[in-house]
């Protein structure tokens, strides 16, 4: 979606500069890609949630609005685990230890009785000492660069940014912003405190609470700033093409919507409960883009794709033909990633999954071949060390053979008029 702004930007194209972050970005993020020379824009806001960018295909000129913008919905909904989705519809306890968007705390409140002693252990100095030493052996050595630490490694150097915060009476601590990945850390801590504080009377408790990634469903839905349904998201989109309409005229209007989806279960859920409040409900177009998940599980032994016939058939039937109902559906492949280094998974998943896109009247964009051959002559790379984000060739390519091959495969809804007529087409 960015390389495609980007390309239309001309003058107004947003690119990232030294001496200063993008709007919605970091400093050092457009300083890495500044250094690796991936100076395409690509908001930190809603990532992995939903955008809605306001296109002026006339001058470039854009607009973003995430979700809460556009939708009311709070930022600590706009993504979801997938876990705390099952726990919640199964009216069961979420899973601290293992969700992403857990926030892991622990509450010690003081005998109303402290004496002198007790209160010097209780402050908020001496508990954030007792919980960084606790964690002392949680943080990656940082004299080294943080690529080299491997992926537990730096997940642990993230829980040991500890916090104490006053809550009423008490102090709070709060490990890391991805909680869910700390739960050793928790009991670490936990176990220091409880040793400290033995026979003082104080009170250790968890507190945990979700953070992030809270929604109780899948779907991402515009109900309004209220909660309550009422026109969805088509009724949003058009209120905020007429609060930008001097930015983005409705005359020179593209409107383009992301909605993030990594597996199959959100998929199915958003397409099964597809309405109305639906984000990107009423597009011209819906293309599906599958992920390095579905090219991830493999067969012991034999490197080819574990696919069980009758399972994921049905599961692919259901998602394709739920995105064929809401519209015109187009389902690209998996491009190439160093999360997978065999050829033949890819094959064989487009190989399940293209007479099933053919029954359910899906257009194939097959994208894998491509980028495979790309990153292996050198011509496309992928960004940092994100293993799955193509640097900004490789996005430049993946936009133009989509925009290119969709009119190829996918018939026009009407015929077009004949040039020289009054609705004949201007190209810029």
């Amino acid at each position: 979606m960015w390389a495609v702004i980007d390309a239309v930007g001309g003058r107004r194209r947003v690119r990232r500069r030294r001496g200063g972050a993008v709007p919605d970005s970091r400093a050092a993020f457009d300083e890495a890609a500044i250094r690796l020379n991936d100076t395409i824009f690509d908001s930190q806001r809603a990532y992995h949630g939903g955008q809605v960018v306001l296109l002026n295909v006339d001058d470039g000129a854009w607009t973003l609005l995430d979700p809460l913008q556009l939708c009311g919905v709070p930022r600590k909904n706009w993504t979801v685990d997938g876990r705390y989705v099952a726990a919640t519809q199964r009216g069961e306890p979420p899973p601290w230890g293992r969700m992403r968007g857990a926030q892991l705390r622990l509450l010690v409140s003081p005998p109303a009785d402290a004496n002198a002693s007790a209160r010097r252990t209780l402050s908020r100095a001496s508990l954030q000492r007792l919980a960084a030493d606790a964690l002392r052996g949680e943080r990656c050595n940082l004299a080294r660069s943080i690529k080299e630490c491997s992926y537990q490694e730096a997940l642990k150097t993230k829980c040991a940014d500890v916090k104490v915060r006053p809550a009423d009476s008490a102090f709070a601590i709060e490990l890391g912003d991805r909680g869910g990945h700390c739960q050793r850390g928790a009991l670490l801590v936990e176990k220091a405190l409880r040793a400290a504080l033995a026979g003082s009377g104080a009170r250790v408790e968890r507190a945990h609470r979700c953070a992030d990634f809270c929604r109780p469903t899948f779907r991402l839905e515009c109900r309004g700033a209220t909660g309550a349904s009422t026109a969805g998201f088509d009724a949003a989109v058009r209120a905020a093409l007429a609060e930008h309409a001097r930015t983005v005229p409705a005359r020179s209007a593209a409107v383009l919507v992301f909605a993030y989806g990594a597996e199959l279960a959100e998929w199915e859920d958003a397409l099964d409960h597809w309405s109305a409040a639906s984000f990107g409900h009423g597009a011209d177009l819906t293309l599906l883009g599958a992920t390095w998940a579905n090219v991830m599980q493999t067969r012991k032994g034999s490197g080819a794709l574990h696919w069980e016939t009758e399972k994921h058939e049905a599961r692919w039937r259901r998602v394709l033909g739920g995105c064929a109902a809401a519209g015109r559906c187009a389902l690209r492949t998996v491009t190439e990633h160093l999360r997978q280094t065999a050829e033949a998974p890819y094959a064989d998943f487009e190989r399940h999954v293209r007479p099933l896109a053919a029954e359910a009247g899906v257009a194939l964009l097959s994208q894998f071949s491509a980028t495979w051959s790309g990153a292996r002559l050198g011509v496309l790379r992928h960004h940092d060390t994100t293993r799955i984000h193509f640097s900004d060739a490789g996005r430049r390519f993946l936009a133009q053979l989509t925009l290119n091959a969709l009119p190829v495969l996918l018939p026009p809804r009407a015929p077009l008029p004949p040039v020289g007529t009054s609705g004949s087409l201007s190209l810029r």
